[in-house]
């Protein structure tokens, strides 16, 4: 760009999350198809609460909802299975997979050990961090997707990446307790 003689770095900025109504939109489509009975902008706005419109996670609740719910017993009844409780046990169900996303996520975690450390700050000390883009650890944390700003804070990005580190972190803990009981009697 030039403006007046000058040059000017433009900012360039993709969004690259769903909004609710989005997700609403590709569930219309969904539902023309498939006719569930859902209410699909109350399950847009639910699968939207766990993950902040994460496309890969967006894609992968749908995906379980879709495809592996509907053959257990009490989500065999579409409407039952694109409601709430399906949404609460696709979740479930996804917090207990291994995917190519949460590899990513703890070998991240692993190879930046002060980014972890904010991280667990801000899960289980409920630390309140000032966003700042300039700080190495809240950049790293941006550019891989797991923290947001929110009203100037950093934030974990979405419901379903808090729990999935939580789960890690306390597991961790746990297993480090663990092995110095052992430790200890022998």
């Amino acid at each position: 760009m030039n403006f007046t003689g000058k040059k000017y770095a433009a900012r360039f900025r993709i969004e690259m999350s769903f909004s609710a109504e989005q997700i609403a939109d590709m569930l219309g489509e969904y539902e023309q198809d498939r006719r569930t009975g859902m209410e699909v902008d109350a399950v847009a706005e639910e699968i939207y609460r766990y993950t902040s419109g994460y496309p890969y996670l967006v894609s992968a609740i749908c995906k379980i909802l879709d495809e592996d719910l509907p053959e257990e017993r009490g989500f065999q009844d579409a409407g039952r299975t694109w409601s709430r409780e399906g949404i609460a046990e696709a979740v479930k169900r996804l917090l207990r997979e291994r995917m190519p996303l949460f590899d990513s996520l703890i070998r991240q975690i692993d190879e930046y050990p002060d980014m972890k450390q904010m991280l667990q700050a801000i899960l289980f000390q409920g630390r309140q961090i000032a966003y700042n883009p300039d700080a190495k650890d809240i950049e790293l944390a941006t550019m891989f997707g797991y923290v947001v700003d929110r009203d100037g804070r950093v934030q974990i990005a979405n419901r379903i990446f808090e729990m999935r580190l939580y789960n890690f972190f306390l597991s961790e803990a746990e297993l480090t307790s663990a092995k110095m009981i052992v430790e200890a009697v022998v």
